[in-house]
């Protein structure tokens, strides 16, 4: 061996050769130590963008499963329609088709503005009381002369009075009429087997003269004339 190291004229002695072989596996050991720790960020930044990418399609699954579940996107739909139509003020008429029907659910409220007014075509149905059946009528009935006869009928409401009947007749030109257009009140009671007398209180609301064979109190028989008074469109008939 040289009695030199190199071109450094480090003499070749034990403790010189023992100090360069020190020096070298540190040299050696803070090259790992760089390796090591550059393989460590590398690794790491691996992870980090494995996980940035795994966040990634996540989202982008979750996102896609909207656009593909029919349901969510009808729910979506309807919500925005239903907010649309919140925030929308209707001003006009509204008109249901021919053969329409409107519904309205039980314990429903329709309600009317102030000074709204609801119109009713085609007349308005009586219910203060009884209406003849079309067999009763028998609106197809015709005389040999095949005039076609206009159909009326009269309903009476009778209060039994004193010894015989007050009756109101309430009369309708036809079986379409929704009110009386003509009433008339009288007493009746009987006299005799097949025989009866007869007095007129009143026509159409307004009382009669008291006759002078009257035997009866006309004030209290007239209280006891059923006239037909309902409300129609805000006045009484």
């Amino acid at each position: 061996m040289n009695a030199h190291v190199g071109d450094f004229a480090i003499p070749n002695t034990p403790p010189n050769a023992a100090m360069a072989a020190t020096v070298q596996r540190r040299i050696l050991a803070d090259a790992g130590y760089q390796r090591a720790k550059n393989a460590f960020w590398r690794m790491s930044g691996l992870g980090v963008f494995a996980v940035l990418a795994g966040v990634g399609i996540a989202i982008a699954a979750y996102g896609y499963s909207f656009v593909t579940d029919q349901r969510a996107a009808g729910d979506h739909i309807g919500q925005a329609i239903a907010d649309a139509l919140r925030s929308v003020k209707l001003d006009g008429t509204v008109k249901v088709a021919d053969g329409g029907i409107v519904k309205i659910e039980p314990g429903g409220t329709v309600r009317l503005e102030p000074g709204g007014i609801v119109r009713l075509e085609g007349g308005v149905t009586n219910t203060n009381g009884p209406r003849p059946t079309e067999q009763q009528i028998q609106p197809n009935a015709l005389p040999s002369s095949a005039v076609k006869p206009v159909t009326n009928f009269t309903i009476f409401k009778f209060i039994k009075w004193e010894k015989g009947d007050v009756v109101t007749g309430w009369s309708y030109a036809s079986s379409t009429d929704t009110k009386p257009n003509h009433q008339y009140c009288y007493y009746s009671y009987s006299t005799g087997e097949y025989v009866s007398a007869r007095f007129t209180l009143a026509s159409d609301g307004v009382p009669v003269a008291r006759g002078t064979d009257w035997d009866f109190d006309n004030v209290a028989a007239l209280s006891n004339c059923t006239w037909f008074n309902p409300v129609v469109e805000g006045r009484k008939t």
